[in-house]
């Protein structure tokens, strides 16, 4: 064989062998390399914080640097007030909110403040203060937009003429009670007459508009029947008189109610089924309030926006969020009060024949009655203050 020739094959056989090497090194690689069988896969699961919303964002920080000035019954109730409303709407707007202790007063502070300059911005009020004030526009119509929360009030509050003229916004209200201290016991509106005991020792308040009612439910009679019948208003005139001996003051506010129960001046008094006489207040002093079996009145309340105040949408804000069903289910859980949001529930716990909490029991909720008494409102605080108040 050539030299040629071997070299030739020694070639090929080299060549051949890398081949192989090569196919083989293939394989091996293949083999190492190939991805395990398909499986389903799956994300990671992304992890958010969840957050409730906050039911507040319209009204958060939304009023820094402003002040509101607003009235609340005097006594317990307006320290209660503070408590449930004005606290904790100053934490989530911003804004400073004062609570002025009122009563009767009500109307003649607004009627002598300038017209742009009122004593106060939102204000509590009754029917005696509503039809006091209305008739020389006092109060700002409601801006029912910027008051959402009107929707979930009763309709049966909703149907009071404060409501219906567009300037009140029902906020609660109580059954008229009688407040006893520590060794009295009286379950009639008849027994401040029949108890010689108490001589000296009750209060009722001034004014003619609440007071008138004892002698009326005494008397046996239908509030309505006795205050449209002269013969038998005159009844109740006399049989409120027969009360004198008894009576130690007519007080003119809660604060002064419960000042004289406070110094133990008073056995016996005209006043409310709530928590300010029942709570704390009532256990602090052995007090027992009890809602009189032979007549049933009461009062409803309102918040109104006062005309001349530079914070309008403060007010309504203040007024929206206090007529709030948080809100509502706190005040009556403290305060035991019937509520105007139909969406609270009555808490257990309450110590009398419950507080009106639907809307059947607003609907036969016997008001004071305001209508009667505004015929001729003078004619009514003239004939009180001679005859009963010596004035």
């Amino acid at each position: 064989m050539s030299v040629r020739r071997e070299v030739s094959v020694l070639l090929a056989v080299v060549i051949a062998a890398t081949l192989l090497l090569a196919v083989a090194g293939c394989g091996d690689t293949t083999t190492t390399t190939t991805a395990p069988p398909a499986t389903e896969t799956t994300a990671a699961p992304v992890t958010t914080e969840t957050t409730e919303a906050d039911p507040y964002a319209d009204i958060r920080d939304k009023f820094k640097g402003e002040k509101l000035i607003a009235t609340a019954w005097s006594g317990p109730y307006t320290e209660m007030f503070i408590e449930v409303f004005a606290k904790p709407f100053m934490e989530i707007t911003g804004a400073e909110v004062e609570v002025q202790g009122v009563w009767t007063e009500i109307p003649s502070k607004i009627k002598a403040a300038p017209a742009d300059d009122p004593p106060f911005d939102v204000t509590i009020g009754d029917g005696s203060v509503y039809y006091a004030v209305i008739e020389d526009n006092l109060f700002l119509p409601i801006r029912t937009e910027n008051i959402p929360n009107m929707e979930e009030i009763f309709p049966a509050l909703m149907a009071q003429k404060p409501a219906v003229d567009g300037f009140g916004v029902p906020f609660d209200g109580a059954y008229a009670g009688i407040v006893t201290a520590e060794g009295t016991t009286l379950t009639k509106w008849a027994d401040f007459w029949d108890k010689p005991e108490l001589k000296g020792k009750i209060s009722f308040d001034k004014g003619f508009y609440y007071s008138i009612y004892p002698a009326i439910f005494a008397l046996g009679l239908d509030p309505r029947e006795a205050l449209t019948d002269p013969a038998l208003t005159d009844q109740v005139f006399a049989k409120t008189k027969e009360l004198a001996p008894s009576m130690l003051k007519w007080y003119e506010s809660g604060g002064e109610f419960f000042g004289l129960l406070e110094r133990g001046d008073l056995a016996a008094g005209y006043y409310y089924a709530t928590q300010s006489a029942m709570g704390d207040v009532g256990e602090r002093l052995n007090l027992t309030t009890t809602i009189p079996e032979d007549g049933r009145v009461g009062y409803i309340d309102y918040y109104f926006v006062v005309r001349g105040t530079k914070h309008q949408d403060l007010a309504e804000a203040f007024i929206n969020y206090i007529i709030s069903a948080e809100r509502q289910q706190e005040w009556c859980a403290r305060q035991w009060m019937g509520v105007a949001n139909r969406n609270v529930t009555l808490p257990d716990g309450v110590p009398y024949d419950r507080p009106p909490i639907t809307n059947e029991d607003w609907e036969q909720f016997h008001d004071y009655d305001w209508d009667i008494f505004y015929q001729d409102w003078d004619a009514w605080d003239s004939r009180w203050k001679k005859e009963i108040l010596g004035q």
